[in-house]
């Protein structure tokens, strides 16, 4: 499935980015050499409930929201 994309669009993994709220998920495609983006969702869960957030140095961006994701893309 992680290599889907860069197969349809004839790119190398590592010219594809998997953004996501779950780090499980971006570990996966970082096996399969995506590039990857962590935002944070501190709110998922619903009011009062924590949601922690892994290092910021597992993945290649990490980001508060996705208007900081888009900073940092610089989009």
């Amino acid at each position: 499935m992680y290599l889907l994309v860069p197969r349809l669009f004839d790119l190398k993994p590592e010219q594809v980015m998997m953004v996501a709220a779950h780090e499980h998920d971006l570990q996966a495609a970082q096996k399969h050499g995506l590039r990857t983006a962590f935002v944070h969702r501190p709110f998922e869960r619903g009011p009062g409930k924590t949601v922690t957030s892994p290092l910021s140095d597992r993945f290649d961006i990490f980001s508060k929201d996705f208007l900081d994701l888009a900073d940092q893309l610089e989009c």
